[in-house]
């Protein structure tokens, strides 16, 4: 205080407008210091939208691929259980509408009587056993 006290009016003047300078420019390089970080943030917050994206996005695919695996799977089985009944009911060379093997199979399975089902079941089994 002392020093504030022997300072004349000038030199207060002085004294006082430098320590204001510096405080506006430590202000402004504070904003600038926040502005920065913003944009950080925003960067860091769109890296991680867009990395969750492409996680989502590997999942979905994954998901994709074991639906058509099983898929094919399960058109395999059904076109096997076709070619069974068409044997079962002695039917050569005939192709069956194009709706899809669960169509067909469930079309064909109700024109058979249920004994022919059963030896198909029973012929099945085998061909699995057998292919095993």
């Amino acid at each position: 205080m002392e020093f504030l006290a022997s300072l004349d009016s000038l030199t207060f003047r002085i004294v006082a407008m430098s320590i204001t300078a510096a405080l506006g420019a430590f202000g402004v390089v504070m904003k600038i210091a926040e502005s920065d970080l913003n944009k950080e943030k925003a960067r860091l917050e769109y890296d991680h939208e867009n990395s969750q994206v492409s996680h989502d996005a590997r999942r979905i695919g994954h998901e994709k691929d074991v639906l058509e695996a099983r898929k094919k799977e399960a058109d395999i089985a059904l076109n096997e259980r076709a070619e069974v009944a068409k044997d079962a009911l002695g039917v050569k060379n005939a192709t069956l509408v194009s709706l899809g093997p669960v169509e067909n199979a469930l079309k064909l399975m109700q024109k058979i009587s249920p004994k022919i089902e059963k030896s198909i079941n029973e012929k099945s089994k085998e061909r699995k056993e057998g292919g095993r």
